[in-house]
């Protein structure tokens, strides 16, 4: 496995940042806001495409703009500079890039457009499909300049890649009219509705765009079939290792007002009303807000999400979620690729099993960390809590001790817990055209290494398919021509399904029918069809728990009354 320090990381970024933009040719592109100018680059296989970074797709959320939904961009006089990245919006990297200072700015809501030359050049004749590509990191952090297009770009397809606004920034809620919430996936739905109105100047066809992401990315894109918002602006969506159904996906409307007045008291404001509360918080820098949300977590860094998405009050005028999908029917369902990797849990196990202390921890006082670690202390009520926790250690644990001896059972519970079941869930109720994969190819390279090192083979990481997609600030010097093989494989499946809805020209990939679940096995030298994913452990978490995936067992209006 390869490993790369953090500050490793951060150096090769630079080079990877100045590479980009540097020595190459200048061009320049009209736009309603105004001219652009980028430069050209060359994708993996030589083909030439333009790169334009860091146009802006709503205002800056900045002073009185915080905590609203995006306004409208401006436009602009003369040429606009089109060559460098966009900054990151504020964050602290947990994951990729582990640090502890606060980084990025508010100012942060811009998107990047890849274009193959030749369709610069006939896009009038000749419109190709888009693909919009929304990043992971637990709605946390993350960016989207972090994902290089070179590889898709060696396709007829256009990429565009965006920020939006991540942790307190962009989820708080107080589960009412004046703080609703959701403004990070309204900035995506600005986003996509910028795609609409401007990708035809870069040769993109506005009535064939293709959501896709990965994680927190993964459930934005379903969750945008919920979305009143988000209607008749994408067309196709892939989900990788997420979906809106997750367990980290969604945060109970009354556990949301209950950190929104924790976090103000955090802050020094008062809680006299939510008003007076945010014009408090209007107040205070990013970075301090950015900084109070440490001290949510229960127990090392869990729960990782303390903001994300919630159910909005059917009477806000522009509210992106007042469904619950674990109860409710997706308003627009689309065609849609969505699946997992085989080890997903292991970015989890990794971390918790870099400190044997820490692990020790966790099996001594697991009726208490275990509600923490899978979500469930939000929604069942306590004397479910202990009951639950017994069931899933002897499931996967038996009379075993929960550490290194056990990883592959923690690998699974984690696998299971956070994607395997809502996943599988989510891909039943889904009426319309799906294509359900399960990602078994381990590369050279393993973002487990970040946080510790796990040598036994358990899988395919959370995020490591990434690998295969995208060229980011990351070594690649290990890439052997097995990973290589797979990348084109994948890449074309993806590109297949943005052109044509259909990820294989020969119908090697069949769309799933059954309720047992048909799924692309996606291996090393040969992909194959198969039947019935992870059939025992889903029909364990399917019939054995009360479990958040089943719905909260509060009525949330009537706790909400309660605090208020």
């Amino acid at each position: 496995m390869f490993y790369l320090r953090t500050a490793d990381i951060r150096v090769f970024f630079t080079l990877f940042i100045v590479g980009l933009s540097f020595g190459s040719n200048a061009v320049e592109i009209k736009t309603k806001q105004g001219i652009l100018e980028g430069f050209e680059q060359h994708s993996r296989n030589g083909t030439k495409y333009q790169a334009f970074l860091g146009i802006p797709y709503a205002r800056p959320p900045i002073g009185n703009l915080r905590f609203e939904s995006p306004q409208t961009p401006l436009t602009w006089d003369g040429v606009r500079d089109a060559t460098k990245p966009p900054p990151k919006c504020v964050q602290i990297e947990q994951f990729f890039l582990k640090g502890s200072s606060v980084i990025g700015q508010e100012d942060c809501l811009y998107l990047n457009v890849y274009t193959p030359v030749n369709v610069c050049t006939n896009h009038k004749k000749s419109p190709v499909p888009v693909m919009v590509w929304i990043h992971g990191g637990a709605f946390l952090e993350g960016s989207g300049f972090f994902y290089g297009p070179e590889y898709f770009l060696d396709h007829n397809i256009i990429i565009v890649t965006i920020n939006y606004r991540l942790g307190v920034i962009g989820f708080l809620s107080a589960a009412d009219e004046v703080l609703p919430g959701n403004y990070g996936m309204k900035d995506q739905v600005a986003a996509l509705k910028w795609v609409q109105e401007n990708i035809r100047d870069f040769g993109g066809n506005p009535q064939q765009v293709t959501i896709f992401g990965e994680s927190a990315g993964a459930s934005s894109a379903h969750l945008h079939m919920f979305s009143p918002l988000s209607k008749g602006i994408f067309h196709r969506a892939i989900s990788q290792s997420g979906t809106a159904l997750a367990v980290w996906t969604q945060t109970p409307a009354y556990v949301a007002r209950q950190r929104f007045l924790a976090f103000g008291i955090l802050a020094g404001c008062s809680i006299q009303s939510t008003r007076v509360l945010v014009d408090c918080l209007r107040k205070i820098s990013a970075e301090e807000l950015i900084l109070i949300t440490d001290k949510f977590y229960v127990w090392d860094s869990e729960p990782t999400m303390s903001f994300s998405v919630v159910i909005e009050p059917t009477a806000v005028a522009d509210a992106f979620l007042t469904r619950n999908p674990w109860k409710d029917k997706a308003l627009y369902e689309v065609p849609w690729i969505v699946g997992m990797n085989s080890g997903e849990g292991l970015i989890q196990v990794a971390r918790l099993l870099s400190d044997a202390k820490r692990a020790d921890v966790f099996d001594t006082y697991y009726k208490r960390l275990m509600p923490v670690y899978f979500g469930y202390k939000d929604w069942l009520k306590p004397e479910e809590m202990d009951e639950t926790s017994d069931k899933l250690r002897k499931y996967y644990f038996e009379d075993k001790k929960i550490g290194l001896e056990t990883a592959r059972d923690l690998t699974n519970i984690m696998t299971d817990a956070f994607f395997m079941y809502d996943m599988m869930v989510a891909s039943q109720r889904h009426t319309n055209t799906r294509f359900v994969y399960y990602y078994d190819h381990n590369c050279e390279q393993s973002f487990i290494e970040l946080p510790g090192n796990v040598s036994t083979d358990l899988g395919v990481s959370h995020a490591d398919e990434l690998f295969n997609f995208f060229s980011m600030p990351l070594a690649t010097d290990k890439i052997t021509p097995a990973d290589l093989s797979v990348s084109k494989r994948l890449v074309e499946y993806w590109v297949n399904f943005a052109h044509t809805g259909n990820p294989t020209v020969d119908d090697s990939w069949k769309a799933s029918t059954s309720t047992e679940i048909d799924y692309l096995y996606i291996k090393t030298e040969n992909d194959t069809m198969r039947r019935g994913l992870l059939s025992d452990r889903f029909n364990f978490w399917k019939n054995s728990l009360a479990h958040p995936i089943n719905g909260p067992t509060f009525d949330d209006r009537k706790v909400i009354s309660k605090i208020l």
